[in-house]
């Protein structure tokens, strides 16, 4: 294999895997959180022949629901919103962890304004996460606003150990600018971690715009791949629907700072 670890182009998984590759869709969001019906994922994963890791904000069931069918590899996860700002992704080996983790320190310290988080810092999280079997990524580190690595790294210095704790960085996000994505790419290389890509789908039409790529067969390995630093993340950004989200969240904003509802 020429070993390309991102690759900046719409991926095609019925090649993908005649050459050898497990193909996972390692960002994407149902209706348990802020995305589109569980079925319609599925549906959607089953039609591009891929996997797909269950990663909603702060929450688990769609997750725990995907796990139920046996046909698409599920791998089950969670996006973190913590309390400085940026998102952390969490990839567990098996499901009954993370219940355990969501259970113990993301439910009881869920909030939703004046925006939907958790009160734990990154770093916080990381430690908790220390406990657990599972894989971390730094999800979109270049997004804008309060979701920017950058913004907290100047709010706390300390947050550039976040960087060295996670096993990966998102290198390639469908709801990112082109330029956000090298950014992450220049990140990920600057402190030698794996490359992971996710569409951060929340519509069942952008599931897998960006993969995940590795050399197995099962959810288990593919975690030990991205350990290994052996992944390779492949896909385009989807800029119409940023715009499309973005502007969503905006109008969303206003209303809870005029209405306060």
């Amino acid at each position: 294999m020429n070993f390309k670890p991102a690759i900046f182009q719409k991926p095609n998984a019925s090649i993908l895997k005649k050459e050898g590759f497990m193909c996972i869709d390692c960002h994407c969001h149902t209706n348990y959180s802020d995305g589109a019906k569980l079925d319609e994922v599925l549906k959607a994963c089953r039609k591009k022949g891929i996997g797909v890791a269950i990663t909603d904000h702060n929450e688990i069931k769609g997750a725990v629901e995907a796990l139920k069918q046996k046909e698409i590899m599920v791998i089950p996860g969670m996006e973190i919103n913590t309390s400085d700002g940026p998102h952390l992704l969490a990839y567990f080996y098996n499901i009954a962890e993370l219940e355990d983790f969501h259970n113990k320190f993301i439910e009881p310290r869920r909030v939703f304004k004046p925006r939907m988080m958790v009160k734990l810092t990154m770093l916080e999280t990381l430690d908790k996460l220390e406990s657990y079997n599972c894989v971390t990524a730094l999800a979109h580190p270049y997004a804008p606003l309060w979701t920017n690595f950058n913004f907290a790294l100047m709010k706390n210095p300390e947050n550039r150990e976040v960087v060295k704790r996670v096993d990966a960085i998102e290198v390639i996000s469908g709801l990112q600018r082109k330029i956000s994505n090298l950014n992450a790419r220049e990140l990920q290389v600057l402190f030698d971690k794996a490359a992971t890509g996710g569409s951060d789908a929340h519509s069942a039409k952008d599931v897998g715009n960006c993969l995940t790529l590795a050399e197995t067969n099962n959810a288990e390995d593919f975690l030990e791949e991205i350990r290994k630093k052996r992944t390779i993340a492949i896909g385009k950004e989807k800029i119409r629907q940023k715009a499309r989200l973005a502007s969503k969240f905006i109008r969303k904003t206003i209303k809870i700072a005029v209405t306060g509802k």
